[in-house]
């Protein structure tokens, strides 16, 4: 009984112990436009029809910046943040090395954003590195419809189901070097999104590597079949 009661609370505390510890993602950048000039939030296409309000109302009555539509914009109409010359999001911030970056670690990749968009209108989100385009993007399948109010929006690159996209992406990063990633947003209905505004807050990119469970998985093993012994 006495062995009993003393191997239950260890193997209870070599289970905790063996649970690998959490790495917290590192921020690939913040934009909160509370302190940064005008001039980063660059559109991608069609720029002759859409302009930037800088700075707008963003979410409590802060900072924010907005894409006003100002005539239709045709068959596209996209803006983003993040170029060569003002890198916001910069991927070395996460530990990313250009020359070595995998599609493992791209998947790492999420982020955050406040957003309001009219009703009746709706946004899809890519993402593309800085030194590429437009053929090197990643569509992550997001379509944010509008509510005329703010909502936070989450998304994460793992959730992107093209996975060509990604080893386009990956490799465009790997031959000249990781430098960063612009966020880019598209205007979904553009035609009636003439005289709206989509303004934009809080916009945050992390990134970092997920635990490797199979220390505890075999850990756990262990004490089960411990367990399974002593009810035997």
């Amino acid at each position: 009984m006495r062995r009993h009661c003393f191997l239950k609370p260890f193997i209870i505390g070599f289970a905790l112990a063996a649970v690998p510890a959490t790495s917290s993602a590192a921020s690939i950048g913040l934009i909160d436009f509370e302190s940064d000039a005008a001039g980063f939030f660059t559109f991608a296409q069609n720029a002759a029809n859409v302009s930037t309000v800088h700075p707008a109302v963003g979410t409590d009555g802060s900072r924010g910046v907005a894409a006003s539509v100002s005539a239709d914009p045709g068959s596209y109409a996209g803006a983003g943040l993040g170029n060569t010359t003002n890198n916001q999001f910069d991927l070395s911030r996460a530990g990313f090395v250009g020359g070595s970056l995998s599609v493992a670690d791209f998947d790492t990749i999420a982020g955050n954003f406040d957003v309001n968009i009219p009703v009746g209108q709706s946004l899809s989100i890519r993402i593309e590195p800085v030194n590429g385009g437009y053929n090197e993007r990643v569509d992550l399948g997001v379509t944010i419809p509008g509510t005329g109010e703010f909502q936070n929006i989450a998304f994460d690159a793992a959730s992107a189901s093209d996975a060509n996209q990604k080893t386009t992406f990956v490799n465009t990063l790997n031959g000249a070097s990781a430098t960063g990633l612009k966020f880019i947003f598209s205007i979904n209905n553009q035609t009636g999104a003439v005289g709206s505004q989509f303004v934009f807050d809080n916009i945050e990119f992390s990134a970092g590597a997920v635990p490797e469970p199979s220390s505890f998985v075999l850990a756990l093993s262990g004490v089960m079949m411990l367990l399974g012994r002593r009810k035997r």
